[in-house]
């Protein structure tokens, strides 16, 4: 495949290249990249718990389209990273989750959760950073868009959300307004 030389790319093109660049991500598909032999998802991920949490940050599943997000969540300054691709191709089906973290702002969360349901066509299912990683208080500040179905459904058993849930959470007023819409979908604990 020919390359096209970035001095003949257009200047959105540019500004795309220029986040993705800066979010530390690749458009490399293999095992090893720059000479580091884990798979794009757990660098991914590890790569998250070295980074210092220095405000709200957004998390991304790749898929052909989330590098509109980053454009979008440049315009609301929050900076975005786009997880490495995965030797399967992107699923809206087995990403279908959104983790909140319980410090990111909620006016910025809507909108963006908003945005990504029109990329990520498959996000049924949100819970809170506290209800998905009880043990840490480490993602506290990010949102993550296309996280796994399998942990929502199998191990969280979340509800999938309907259009009802989606409009009550965009018309969140408060902080804690939004996290009592998310928490109402939570599953009953046993004995309730």
């Amino acid at each position: 495949m020919k390359r096209t030389p970035f001095y003949k790319l257009s200047p959105a093109l540019l500004l795309l290249t220029a986040a993705i660049s800066t979010a530390g991500c690749s458009s490399s598909t293999g095992v090893t990249l720059n000479g580091d032999r884990r798979g794009p998802v757990t660098r991914f991920y590890q790569d998250l718990w070295q980074d210092p949490v220095t405000g709200p940050r957004l998390h991304l599943a790749r898929m052909d389209k989330s590098g509109r997000l980053v454009i979008l969540a440049n315009d609301l300054d929050i900076p975005a990273q786009i997880a490495e691709a995965e030797p399967l191709a992107y699923s809206a089906n087995a990403s279908g989750a959104v983790w909140v973290g319980t410090r990111f702002p909620y006016e910025k969360a809507i909108k963006l959760i908003g945005w990504s349901r029109n990329y990520y066509t498959g996000l049924r299912y949100v819970a809170l950073s506290d209800y998905v990683n009880r043990s840490t208080s480490r993602f506290d500040q990010d949102l993550f868009i296309g996280g796994s179905t399998e942990k929502a459904v199998m191990k969280l058993n979340l509800r999938a959300w309907q259009d009802s849930d989606w409009r009550a959470l965009s018309r969140a007023a408060s902080q804690e307004d939004f996290h009592s819409i998310i928490r109402a979908t939570y599953p009953a604990a046993p004995g309730q």
